[in-house]
């Protein structure tokens, strides 16, 4: 079995996207069995593989796509050269029949730990609404604020 990112990188102004997907495959020889069941067992899962396809030497090979989706804002990254993502560790478990449970680390290099240190400014030029004399004393009196 094997995890490999299938990933593209583009580079908006204020941001980069990092899309595509982690693509799972493996050959395995399925018994007897399973290639029944193949055709008539509901599979009830949380996430099902997208393809099996049966080769001519009596294995079958599964694929499937984990999609990726990611943003980071453009000041975190210094050089759009060295971001790559990457499968640091990848491992499987056959927990029960017809299931696998998986586990990857997997990382994004490039990135940097910079915070963003511009300002946001937002102007709101609205006038403020005149409040009578005897409606100020009592918000005064509400605020904690004594004249």
């Amino acid at each position: 079995m094997a995890l490999e990112p299938d990933i593209t990188i583009e580079e908006n102004r204020h941001y980069v996207t990092i899309k595509g997907c982690l693509r799972l495959t493996g050959e395995y020889k399925p018994l007897e069995q399973e290639k029944s069941d193949f055709k008539n067992e509901e599979i009830f899962a949380f996430r099902t593989v997208d393809e099996i396809t049966e080769t001519d030497i009596g294995t079958a090979v599964i694929e499937h796509r984990f999609p990726v989706d990611i943003t980071v804002p453009s000041y975190r990254i210094r050089d759009l050269e060295d971001v790559f993502v990457i499968i640091e560790s990848f491992d499987y478990e056959l927990t029960e029949k017809r299931q696998i449970q998986l586990q990857a680390d997997v990382a994004i290099t490039g990135l940097t730990e910079q915070q963003y240190e511009g300002t946001y400014e937002k102007k709101v030029e609205a006038p403020l609404p005149e409040v009578p004399a005897n409606e100020r004393t009592q918000a005064d009196a509400c605020s904690g604020s004594h004249k």
